[in-house]
């Protein structure tokens, strides 16, 4: 999903990271109860565990350069801006981007947010495909 807002002077940006019932580039979709789950799930594991990372593109570690510092579940439909309108359930995470380097870069090339393998859960837990 595509980041919909950033913040330059706090380098934050904030995207939407599952749309509910939202059809994706492998055909697939998530269902607005299993993003909750996912969503409390994720903040779980971030609390109790290590193996929650952040990475760029899959594969680089960039928990020392960014943090999650929002987290929440659209509590109605939001209009963001005249063109796009997140709708109710979505997962909204906002990132603050500590390294000048990386902030450079994501506001140069990085488009969006993925759950990057939380989907692989989901399906374990019934979620649709």
């Amino acid at each position: 999903m595509e980041l919909f807002k950033e913040n330059p002077e706090k380098q934050i940006v904030y995207g939407v990271i599952f749309e509910p019932d939202a059809v994706d580039a492998q055909d697939e979709f998530v269902s607005k109860d299993d993003i909750e789950d996912c969503a409390h799930d994720y903040l779980i594991k971030m609390r109790r565990e290590k193996g929650c990372r952040a990475k760029l593109s899959h594969e680089v570690d960039i928990d020392s350069r960014a943090d999650i510092v929002e987290s929440y579940l659209a509590p109605c439909d939001i209009q963001v801006g005249e063109d796009s309108l997140i709708k109710e359930g979505s997962w909204i995470v906002a990132m603050k981007i500590h390294d000048e380097v990386l902030w450079k870069e994501t506001r140069r090339n990085i488009v969006g947010y993925s759950a990057g393998g939380y989907y692989s859960n989901l399906k374990e837990k019934g979620g649709e495909s």
